[in-house]
């Protein structure tokens, strides 16, 4: 929990960073969101799948909109209330994956790791190609590729846990899959 409460509010503090909250308020927004991840865990509401419906909500309807229409961050406490929204559905993901297996909650967030990290580092040895040059500039096709091969390494120098069967998915899906989620 700690180690989830601790991921949590890092992004909740980058969150208010990205809202213009000057620092004592950001300090502030992240220590709220750090008790709400407590009190979510303490009052066992990780198992709410109801919450996960706005988040998913934003995403589908309105995230993409957002995107193509440019529009700006609202820098205001609607911001921090969307930051939240996306904040603690993250949260109960992570909560709900912990009670199914603390192991694979490490395994997940340690493929996310090696994947931006591999995309991070081969965008900036080999990057020539902007992925979407109006929603991150710094993002390349280069990168996008570079992220999925770096898990795929990471897969082949590590052990399949006992009991684990290692599934028939080629690699070329598992690079779709990838830029899908970009």
């Amino acid at each position: 929990l700690g180690f989830i409460t601790v991921l949590i509010t890092g992004a909740a503090w980058e969150w208010a960073g990205l809202m213009k909250v000057c620092p004592a308020r950001r300090l502030i927004y992240a220590l709220a969101t750090a008790i709400l991840c407590l009190a979510i865990d303490r009052l066992g509401l990780s198992n709410l799948q109801i919450a996960y419906w706005p988040a998913m909500l934003f995403w589908i309807g309105v995230a993409p909109v957002w995107l193509k229409r440019g529009w700006p961050l609202p820098a205001s406490w609607l911001g921090l209330l969307l930051g939240w929204l996306l904040l603690l559905s993250t949260l109960l993901a992570l909560l709900c994956r912990r009670a199914a297996s603390p192991d694979l909650l490490l395994a997940v967030i340690a493929i996310a790791i090696v994947a931006d990290s591999a995309a991070y580092f081969t965008r900036r040895a080999v990057g020539r190609h902007q992925l979407a040059p109006a929603i991150s500039p710094g993002q390349t096709w280069e990168g996008a590729i570079g992220g999925p091969r770096g898990v795929g390494i990471y897969r082949l120098l590590l052990p399949a846990p006992s009991g684990f069967r290692q599934p028939k998915i080629p690699f070329s899906a598992l690079v779709l899959c990838r830029l899908s989620q970009l």
